[in-house]
């Protein structure tokens, strides 16, 4: 009984934070609306073509991340009666951090020498068709012919997922270039609450139809958006490219020590994803009630993202927010195994706790990274253009996809190797991999570095998938 109680809590806490985000998302459409009703030239007709576009966009990108995330609360329990070891299902579903994190600079490149609706339309369709095949994985017998296909799947999928977010911010940001800071925040909040729903989703259709549901349903949904897409969306034209140089960028170990907060960061929020249903498997739970599991580590970054993005802007530092996150990161970790030497029993009220906590801790380390990133290139000359931001931008991606690449894997082979108590504690010393690593170079640089200029005046957010400084819209 004492489950139920605590999953109808979870429940009434899922729906009071989508009814928060909801609230800010429709808050953040009446504005861009204003915004639009303010540009001379604009007629309503117009107006309601960019409002239809951004629609059909947002929608398809959260369908996108629902169905990135859906297999968290059920695949390794099917792989596990496949005889597949944890380490081989970690690399699986880590497999499509990885080639976003590869592709996603690439295929930016490609957009600058072809339409970014074509690659918008074709990564639905191919995402939308493996999908769709992934839901008939389970029929596979044990073994090569069950893992090779699903990493292939995985894989094509991940291309696909690179390519319609990729293009999707290049698409929205040649449509609002009056707004483009703004659009870019919605879009932001659409793929966060993606996947946020995914665990709860693929959980509720998994326990309802079975394996093959989740994928069928909403890869059927991806492809229907494509043709939906392909019917809507303007023929535009290619980004211009742009000849700055990041190198100057990387060159400063304060800029790689953000790229290292970020990394870790997001490796300590999806290092349990591959075991943590089975962990969760001795409460005899149901399917759906460990996709609520899940839901509470996101729903909490998420939650604490806006609240760490208003402090930063307003009142607080972002070093001294780093390490406090990071320190209370760690120590949030001893407790989700628990970690063996401490005396504390594994329940399951515990468990969900650490595991919210866990990402209301990261939130700090990811948000304060962002505006720590952005003040260490504006003293290194960098103007505050949309070059600039993109050029920021791509890093902050690429730094957030190779911790969720990375956690997966080590957490499954940890786990098969130690247990999940020693698997999770591990994440301790990781976490403070960056201040042992840049401490002391920080501080002898900041003693010897002039005072720094003022940051301007933004709100830095961030989301499962891109990171960006929103200014205010002029």
């Amino acid at each position: 009984m004492l489950h139920l109680v605590i999953y109808s809590l979870l429940a009434k806490a899922w729906h009071a934070v989508g009814l928060v985000s909801n609230c800010c998302l429709f808050i953040s459409l009446e504005y861009l609306a204003m915004a639009m009703e303010d540009k001379p030239g604009l007629t309503s007709s117009k107006t309601a073509k960019k409002k239809l576009l951004l629609v059909v966009i947002a929608t398809s990108n959260f369908c996108v991340l629902c169905c990135v995330s859906l297999i968290a609360p059920f695949y390794a329990i099917e792989a596990a009666k496949k005889d597949v070891g944890e380490t081989v299902t970690g690399i699986i579903y880590g497999s499509s951090e990885f080639v976003i994190f590869l592709t996603s600079p690439i295929i930016g490149y490609l957009l600058s020498k072809f339409s970014p609706r074509s690659f918008y339309i074709a990564g639905l369709w191919m995402f939308g068709v493996c999908e769709v095949l992934f839901g008939w994985m389970n029929r596979l017998p044990a073994g090569p012919l069950f893992v090779v296909p699903c990493l292939v799947l995985r894989t094509v999928e991940a291309l696909g997922t690179a390519a319609v977010l990729t293009s999707s911010f290049a698409i929205v940001g040649q449509t609002f270039q009056e707004t483009v800071v703004s659009v870019y925040g919605i879009l932001e909040t659409v793929i966060s609450l993606g996947f946020m729903a995914g665990p709860a989703i693929g959980g509720g259709l998994y326990q309802l139809g079975g394996y093959g549901v989740p994928f069928w349903a909403l890869g059927t949904c991806t492809v229907l958006f494509g043709c939906v897409s392909y019917a809507l969306l303007p023929t535009l034209d290619h980004m211009q490219s742009t000849k700055n140089s990041s190198l100057p960028l990387l060159r400063s170990p304060e800029v790689w020590f953000g790229i290292c907060s970020i990394s870790v960061a997001l490796f300590a929020t999806v290092l349990m994803h591959p075991v943590y249903a089975k962990h969760l498997g001795q409460f005899n739970l149901t399917q759906s009630e460990i996709g609520f599991a899940f839901v509470a580590c996101p729903s909490a970054f998420s939650v604490a993202s806006v609240t760490w993005g208003y402090l930063l802007e307003n009142c607080a530092s972002a070093v001294p927010v780093l390490v406090a996150g990071m320190t209370c990161g760690a120590i949030v970790y001893l407790f989700l195994g628990p970690a063996p030497f401490i005396c504390v029993s594994n329940t399951l009220w515990l468990s969900v706790l650490t595991v919210g906590l866990v990402g209301f801790c990261s939130a700090p380390i990811v948000v304060g990274s962002i505006k720590y990133i952005f003040e260490q290139a504006s003293r290194l000359g960098y103007s505050e253009s949309n070059a600039t931001l993109g050029m920021i931008s791509g890093t902050i991606h690429a730094a957030n996809y190779l911790g969720t690449f990375i956690g997966p894997l080590v957490g499954g082979v940890l786990t098969e190797h130690f247990g999940f108590a020693w698997a999770m504690t591990s994440c301790v010393p990781v976490l403070m991999l960056p201040l042992l690593l840049f401490g002391p170079l920080l501080i002898f640089r900041s003693r010897n570095l002039p005072t720094q200029p003022a940051p301007s005046n933004k709100n830095y957010t961030t989301i499962e998938g891109l990171n960006t400084a929103n200014s205010d819209i002029r």
